[in-house]
This record gives C-alpha cells, structure tokens and sequence, in this order.
C-alpha cells in the first residue's frame, strides 16, 4: 500500500527469506509495477550497507530481522547478540542517511517479538499485525509511538490483491450474527475512535474425562475463572464440573472490563440453551461481588447499536440513569448478575 500510494519513492526492499523470483511472483500478483522498486535477497549486512549507499532509497524495508547477520558476530543469524548487533548497525545507518526504515520481525508462539527486548525499544514504532488465520480480517494495533497515539488501530481486510482498508465490522458481522444461537451474544469494543461491534461464543457442557476444560481466546484466562466464580457464588450454578470454552470472533481482544457483561450473558446463555436476541447488545463491567459496574464511552456504544440494527441494549444501571434525551433503543439497566439471568429467563426463554 506505501508503494501504491507514494509512487515516486525510491524504496529498497531486501528479502532474507525469498528469492528474486518469489518476490517478484508476488508483486506481479499484487499487480504492483514501479520502477521506482529495487528488490534484492541478501542476508549479509555489510552487502545491505552497500545498496543503502549506492541505491540512496528514501525506504528501506527489512524482511526480516531475524535472518540478517553481520560478519563481524560470530554467532548465528537469528541470535539474540546478532538481532542486536544488526539492529544497531541498522539504526545508526538509516539515521545518518535519513532513511525511512521498515523492519519486519518474527513472533513467538506467546505473539511477542522474537529476539532481545532491546529491539523494541530502539526503534521509534511497534505495529503488531494481529488476526486469526481463517478469517479474512487483518488488525494493525501500534504498542509504542513515540510520535503519536498507541490507542488506534487500522482494520483491512486480506484480498486476492493485497490488504484493502475496512471502515467498519458492521458488514462481516451482521450477516452471520443473525442466526441467534444460544451462547452468542453481541458487545461492542471501544479501540481508539472507534466502536467495533464483537460477537462473543461459549459452549458450556458437561465434562467425560477427570478434569474439565477452560479454554479462552479474546480474553485472559483469569478473567474467564473469574466469571465462573461469580456465577457459582451468587447464582448458585456450578460450573466447576463442566468444559467451558469461549471465544472472541474475529480475532479480536477484549482487554478491559467493559464487556464483562457480555461474557457473563454469553456463558448462562449456553448453560441453559437459552436464545439470545440477536438484535440486543450487552456492555458492562462485572465486579467480584456479582455488582455491574458503570463503564465509559457508552453514547459511542449506542451508536454502534444503531449501526448495527440493534433495538435493545443491556448497561448498568449507573449508565441508564445519565442517559439524557430521546433514545432509539430499548434500554435495560440492571445492577446486579442476579438481574441478568432473571432477564435471560424470563425475557430471551
């Protein structure tokens, strides 16, 4: 997309891990023909610093980090004193030249950086591409910006030419969202500026082997005990003896409290094979004595209702009463988890 948009830009882009013929078969793919484009494989630093001097590019992009060595470390490409070595020589390079540098790095299976720490904090931008590998959705979320917000994310969506810029989730949910299967329900994330609708999935079923199953992805594993515990403390329900599987779609993560609510909803909802609306909305904070708590942002989540056709919507109490002016949803507040399954079996049975 750089490439596309900036057409004039002398970019260099060295490749460790492919040859000519690869790169080259991906452009043409891409459908990407700029003269102003120098592509060449080499994992030798010292032949890198020579095309940084003799093609003078105003980018420079890395693919990757990890299969760059210098000649003057003897260790192996890969190393934690050649990611270092490299990544120093690199900086100091692309510096004195006033180079705009792009340096592709390697993950590790827990989605961290692979190599030394020291790596993310001399460069000046960390952007993590984040998505699961069956969907199509890719999210671009940025963990350190020294010249700007780190709160913001970029949302594209991975086509036969490239990744093209989403605006929204609103056209990749709504359609599958309204089946309304019981352990599904709809929230909504607040990243940034925007307010993404998400779907939260749980199964909850009886367990054959010794121990039961919790697994998650979207959320802590913590937070998951933490809603078990709640359920079985002030409604009665054990759930210690049954698998309990959750997930996030689309790949997206739910790092605060503010759709804790959702969660507790999405797991009753499975436990008693009770439909949920498809066309309400849970947002809340669940706290450890089975209290809802207030959340912020909430006038951006009942604009996202309306985005999405959503006609009711579930907060704490606390919120409703703020609310001020006509509204076009159906709102319920409720203080407690108490009310919430009283709600889910007398209103969604």
């Amino acid at each position: 997309e750089i490439i596309r948009s900036f057409p004039s830009m002398k970019t260099l882009y060295v490749s460790g891990e492919e040859s000519e013929q690869q790169v080259a078969s991906r452009l043409r793919r891409l459908k990407i023909n700029n003269g102003n484009l120098r592509i060449c494989c080499e994992n030798k630093w010292e032949n890198i610093q020579s095309y940084l001097e003799s093609k003078k590019p105003e980018l420079f992009i890395l693919d990757s980090i990890q299969t760059t060595y210098s000649e003057e470390e003897q260790s192996a490409p890969g190393s934690l004193s050649q990611v270092r070595e490299v990544t120093y020589k690199l900086m100091n390079e692309v510096k004195a030249r006033n180079i705009t540098c792009i340096v592709i790095g390697q993950i590790t299976k827990d989605g961290g950086i692979a190599g030394p720490k020291m790596l993310e904090h001399m460069v000046d931008t960390v952007v993590y591409i984040e998505g699961e590998k069956e969907s199509q959705m890719r999210i671009f979320r940025t963990i350190k910006n020294r010249y700007g917000m780190t709160n913001e994310i970029g949302l594209f969506e991975m086509q036969a030419e490239g990744l093209r810029p989403m605006h929204s989730l609103t056209e990749l949910d709504q359609e599958e969202y309204k089946s309304g299967m019981y352990g599904c329900v709809l929230t909504s994330v607040v990243e940034g500026s925007r307010t993404l609708p998400v779907e939260v999935q749980s199964l909850v079923s009886k367990y054959e082997q010794a121990l039961p199953k919790k697994n998650c992805e979207g959320i802590d594993h913590s937070k998951l005990n933490m809603f078990t515990a709640v359920i079985e403390k002030y409604l009665g329900i054990k759930l210690s003896g049954r698998d309990v599987f959750l997930n996030v779609t689309g790949g997206m993560k739910m790092r605060g409290g503010d759709n804790d609510l959702c969660v507790v909803m999405s797991l009753l909802s499975s436990l008693d094979e009770i439909n949920v609306p498809s066309n309400s909305m849970f947002v809340g904070e669940v706290g450890l004595t089975g209290e809802v708590r207030s959340i912020s942002n909430i006038q951006e989540r009942i604009n996202c209702c309306v985005r999405m056709g959503v006609k009711i919507i579930v907060m704490p109490e606390g919120n409703r009463r703020k609310l001020k002016g006509s509204n076009p949803l159906d709102v319920i507040g409720i203080k407690r988890v108490e009310e919430l399954y009283k709600l889910l079996k007398e209103t969604c049975a």
